[in-house]
């Protein structure tokens, strides 16, 4: 998003240098993509032609954007918004468009937003549901967010879903035809809908898949010496005890060094996660983490906000110790927060003290 809003240069885009391959005795084979893994021969195939043996293999692949099966998706001016090449794609694609349609409203969607609103250019997101964000964030966060968002002129339309993308005769964007029948006129989409593990190349194998390949606490898949680590799989959650994604930087590297330990002969235990975003729009931050959806009679809701300021914090507590917590605009202490979360304990005398922007909580 920062390349697309020409906060950065591509140069800065790399995540590591080229010599971080050479220095850690690595071969990089940039290129070509996998194909097939035939997991009994412990081959890995490659779309070139090429292929090579493995003794264990780490299959760390990411997330891909789901396809949207609606009329028009195929052909120019549609864009997801995950990798450099979508950026490109975008920034070539610009020059002639006025107009751009969001299609959903969840972190990349909004990224999206921000980045093409500070070109210059207007935008109307779509969202199913009835709020933005809305696997990230509660109902109220939400609304404080999208005003934000809309002072800066962006423009939403929720409980809506896109119907069809509509073309010229020349095959160019004209519009965003809405589940209403109302009529989005575009010139550019993009599509946010969601993702999916990128694990094409695992078909016919005995790995087993839900929302992501499943691991035990080793990062073990369910076959023989393959490991996953990160978005591709899911995982414990410590906070809900249920098996999830956690599609962020933290657990991926955490359950990176897990794997890569175990693969390397050492013996080390992945305890588990919990969803984590930061993010920020148009200078409002938004930091979340642990459960912020789910409330049930006997949990503590801790909450404050200045709506006007674009400011809002939440704090959920279940027997006294944190499950989840949001905050909006307001620089609370979040790295006590979450120890608080992580380490599981009680917050005693000092609940009144999590709402505040500065709070010290030594543990």
């Amino acid at each position: 998003s920062y390349l697309v809003a020409e906060k950065v240069t591509e140069d800065r885009m790399n995540f590591r240098p080229l010599s971080f391959y050479k220095d850690n005795n690595v071969e990089p084979v940039f290129g070509s993509g996998v194909v097939f893994v035939d997991t009994e021969k412990k081959i890995v195939y490659l779309e070139d032609g090429k292929r090579f043996n493995y003794d264990k293999l780490l299959i760390a692949t990411g997330r891909k954007p789901l396809r949207l099966p609606i009329p028009g998706i195929e052909g120019e001016g549609v864009f997801n918004f995950t990798s450099l090449d979508h950026a490109r794609g975008i920034l070539s694609y610009i020059k002639d468009v006025k107009t751009v349609g969001i299609i959903g409203s969840g972190l990349i969607g909004l990224k999206a937003a921000e980045a093409l609103r500070t070109r210059g250019l207007d935008i109307h997101v779509v969202e199913l549901k009835d709020q933005i964000m809305p696997f990230a964030s509660d109902k109220r966060a939400a609304e404080i967010l999208q005003m934000a968002l809309e002072s800066h002129g962006v423009k939403f339309h929720l409980s809506l879903s896109a119907k069809e993308i509509l073309r010229n005769a020349k095959g160019r964007i004209v519009g965003l035809k809405l589940s209403n029948d109302d009529v989005i006129d575009c010139q550019m989409v993009i599509v946010a809908v969601g993702l999916n593990p990128n694990i094409d190349f695992m078909k016919g194998t005995e790995a087993r898949v839900n929302i992501g390949l499943i691991v035990d606490n080793y990062m073990r898949t369910t076959i023989p010496d393959v490991y996953a680590a990160g978005d591709v799989t899911e995982s414990k959650d410590v906070i809900t005890g249920m098996s999830n994604v956690h599609a962020v930087w933290p657990r991926a590297s955490e359950q990176g060094m897990v794997a890569g330990m175990n693969m390397a002969g050492f013996h080390r235990e992945y305890l588990g996660g919990y969803g984590m975003n930061s993010v920020s729009f148009f200078g409002v931050s938004c930091i979340s983490m642990g459960d912020v959806r789910t409330e049930k009679p006997h949990y503590e809701i801790l909450v404050k906000e200045t709506p006007e300021e674009f400011k809002y914090t939440k704090v959920i507590l279940e027997n006294d110790m944190v499950r989840g917590a949001i905050t909006v605009g307001r620089f609370v202490n979040v790295s006590a927060l979450n120890r608080l979360l992580r380490k599981r304990v009680k917050v005693g005398v000092y609940r009144d003290n999590l709402l505040e922007e500065k709070f010290v909580f030594a543990i």
